[in-house]
């Protein structure tokens, strides 16, 4: 998909997007220097061991794991969890707060297993091959605490082995096309209030159709200027298994928000299908491949 001039699309957006005219809680003497960089800036309460947030995602890339928990946990004392799901589980003992579950079922039903799962009052979704800044969970802590959450969702903008490319976080070329953002930030309670995962989807872009029910459901969006987790690529044709399994998802998504004449709506065009608890481990529900059929999906 073709995107022109991107940066200064995206900054039109936010200015234009009512959604998005989320006041930063940072103050401006603090723009001057990274924040990630001034961890005693922060004021962080005292915490009990139980995970306040639950990293969650559908994970295959085992040799992604440790470095991923790593980054989330480096100089962090806030508590977390991460919890991923696929059929490919650890090599060797990973922490107390790393759980892997492990099934075959197709990666948009993992998620939504990894967040039923999950007991932290946030959750936050993510991939196994991403990679978080130092000091990352205690600038998502910051604007938590500084944020209305009843009102307000956090994603993040995205970079590819450290290179941000700001056209992931639109929902299409259209000039009207919302801010999505990347790797969400959101209250449990509410996600399983909106139904979670729609099981229509195979893989990829179910956090796009999640971040259009929180617009419709009425919160806004702040994107962090200082902070984004990077996507990490190890080796070569790490996305070949997603994408014969219908990863893009477009067709799903454009079926759900996109009228005949391209416009998006601002209400979903169909109810959300939600995943039920009945074997959700080891039965796919809903459909399994990008052609809409039924049946045994493959990783």
């Amino acid at each position: 998909m073709a995107h022109v001039n991107q940066a200064k699309r995206l900054k039109k957006l936010l200015a234009k997007n009512k959604r998005n005219k989320v006041k930063n809680p940072v103050k401006k003497k603090d723009k001057k220097k990274k924040i990630i960089n001034a961890p005693r800036t922060f004021y962080l309460p005292p915490y009990s061991g139980e995970p306040k947030y639950s990293f969650i995602a559908a994970a295959i890339r085992d040799y992604h794991y440790e470095d991923l928990y790593n980054s989330i946990n480096d100089n962090n004392p806030v508590p977390f969890e991460l919890i991923l799901v696929g059929d490919k589980p650890p090599q060797k003992p990973m922490p107390s707060n790393f759980r892997y579950i492990e099934t075959s079922v197709k990666p948009a039903q993992c998620l939504e297993i990894a967040a039923r799962e999950a007991t932290g009052e946030y959750l936050i979704t993510t991939g196994d091959d991403l990679r978080y800044p130092e000091d990352y969970l205690k600038l998502v802590e910051y604007y938590v605490m500084k944020l209305d959450m009843d009102k307000v969702f956090i994603t993040f903008r995205y970079s590819f082995h450290f290179k941000v490319n700001d056209e992931q976080l639109i929902f299409d070329a259209n000039p009207n096309s919302p801010v999505i953002g990347f790797s969400g930030v959101y209250r449990r309670d509410l996600w399983n209030s909106l139904g979670g995962i729609d099981n229509r989807f195979v893989s990829a872009m179910t956090e796009t159709d999640m971040v259009m029910r929180f617009f419709e459901y009425g919160l806004n969006i702040f994107i962090p200027p200082d902070t984004y987790p990077n996507e990490i690529h190890q080796k070569k044709g790490e996305l070949t298994s997603f994408a014969k399994s219908g990863f893009s998802g477009l067709e799903t998504l454009y079926s759900l928000w996109r009228h005949p004449d391209g416009s998006i709506s601002k209400t979903r065009l169909s109810p959300v299908q939600s995943f039920v608890d009945e074997d959700i481990l080891v039965k796919n529900q809903g459909v399994s491949s990008s052609t809409g059929k039924k049946g045994t999906f493959t990783w």
